[in-house]
């Protein structure tokens, strides 16, 4: 069967049976390190996750039967990848030590992926039509535009596009001032001045952010700005340097953060708001159990302190530096984001007796989840509740297997804890068994997803010695 008589599926499929191929046959290395990782070379930037998962199952079995996605983690400026797997009950593994249950990892070396490696069109076309397409925060909340979809082939299109909607914004009397691109890889902002009014006019840049390369559409949408920014496009056009396109504009290509090595950054997934307290913030606030902040942050550092994650209260100013300092992007009334990679819990205390309205009680990417209340007590529990998530290794959708396993981590883990605190005091070991465990997570998480799943597993342990 010729190329062009296979569907796209049959392609990839084949494409990446032959990559895995040629991983394997040249040695590129095992895998099992970071300083031994595989080396995917220099493929299309698209192929590399459908790529890593073929190669995990080469050595750990069948996805969603055998091993399952734990999350990733990335070293050395994004050029190593790190994806751990959590096997499933039964154990299908080629690694004769391997037990179910159990977390590992696999690196691979991602510095070499391009986005000008040859990749056939519909092939193209399925992946980037794969691209998460979660559901955003409302952008109506900070904009008087509505968030504006970007569907374009390439960055010169999608420039044209955000032009478009720029001229008809200065039409009516606004004047477009500074711009970022890609925030959180996955959306365009414009800032608008109009007299003593400023917004921000806000492009979706889902729908071709796989379509280009990021130094490509990071350059040229900033160009958007620019007055000569059409001509810029057409020297793109004909010379394929960003160089000459920005010596139209008089803008030199050093202004720009540009990523220094082509990095899966840009394939992360996109941003994914969650629906706030079941009920409505009046309903959620009148059936809570009012409790000390203090003391609930004190036991949290207790439960994780054998483990590396921390809650750390912060007055607004530091809580800022800290912000910046992890290239986070927080608005004053933020009340907490926790950093994935090493499970930082930060709260802006100068929120701590603020109340907000809010259509989502955080919202999640790839590298922080960021929390907006609507009470700091509110983003304490949910805070709790996503530290949960990203130790099980999954962004939603806990089972209460997940959380009995986390029971058991946290009794083991303050068990392993060192027996004086820091102020000289000796540590009260609160977490006796695993049902006292479930309850504290029950009372630390109330309002958040995992009130009912306690509580499931709760029903389940009652008739069963479990300790």
């Amino acid at each position: 069967m010729s190329a062009a008589e296979k569907t796209p599926e049959e392609q990839l499929v084949e494409l990446v049976s032959n990559e895995v191929t040629k991983i394997i046959r040249d040695r590129r290395g095992s895998g099992a390190t970071a300083d031994d990782p595989c080396q995917l070379g220099s493929i299309h930037s698209l192929l590399a996750p459908t790529t890593e998962k073929a190669l995990v199952s080469a050595i750990y079995g069948k996805e969603g039967r055998d091993w399952f996605d734990a999350g990733r983690k990335y070293y050395e400026n994004g050029t190593i990848c790190e994806q751990q797997v959590r096997l499933g009950p039964e154990v299908n593994s080629k690694l004769d030590l391997a037990q179910p249950g159990q977390t590992y990892s696999m690196f691979f070396d991602i510095s070499e992926l391009t986005h000008e490696a040859p990749i056939p069109d519909d092939v193209k076309q399925l992946l980037m039509q794969a691209a998460p397409q979660g559901p955003v925060p409302d952008a109506t909340l900070v904009s008087r535009f509505p968030l504006i979809e970007v569907r374009a082939k390439n960055a010169v299109e999608a420039t044209r596009i955000i032009c478009g909607h720029l001229r008809s914004a200065e039409a009516q009397g606004w004047k477009v001032g500074g711009a970022i691109a890609l925030v959180d890889n996955w959306r365009n902002d414009y800032e608008l001045t109009r007299g003593n009014e400023k917004t921000i006019m806000q492009f979706d840049m889902r729908p071709c952010v796989l379509s280009d390369s990021p130094g490509n559409l990071i350059v040229l949408t900033m160009l958007a700005t620019k007055p000569d920014v059409e001509r810029a496009l057409q020297e793109f056009e004909h010379s394929k340097s960003l160089t000459n396109a920005c010596a139209v504009t008089g803008t030199e290509i050093k202004e720009f953060d540009l990523p220094t090595k082509t990095a899966r950054t840009a394939l992360q997934p996109p941003p994914v708001s969650v629906a706030g307290p079941p009920g409505g913030v009046v309903r959620y606030q009148r059936t809570r159990q009012t409790f000390d902040l203090v003391q609930r942050i004190h036991m949290l550092n207790g439960f994780y302190s054998a483990t590396e994650a921390r809650v750390l209260p912060a007055v607004a100013q530091d809580f800022r530096k800290v912000a910046v300092r992890e290239k986070v992007d927080v608005a004053p009334d933020v009340m907490a984001f926790l950093l994935h990679a090493n499970r930082h819990l930060y709260f802006n205390v100068g929120q701590r007796s603020a109340v907000t309205s809010v259509s989502f009680a955080y919202v999640c990417t790839p590298n922080v989840t960021t929390f907006f209340g609507p009470t700091f007590a509110d983003a304490l529990c949910y805070g709790f509740y996503r530290l949960i998530c990203s130790f099980v290794g999954k962004a939603e959708n806990l089972t209460d297997e997940d959380i009995l396993q986390h029971a058991r981590d946290l009794k083991r883990w303050e068990s392993h804890a060192p027996r004086v605190m820091p102020n000289g005091q000796p540590r009260r070991l609160a977490l006796q068994d695993v049902k006292t465990t479930l309850r504290y997570m029950l009372e630390f998480g109330a309002g958040t997803p995992l009130e009912s799943l306690v509580a499931t597993t709760l029903k389940k342990l009652r008739w069963r010695f479990i300790t």
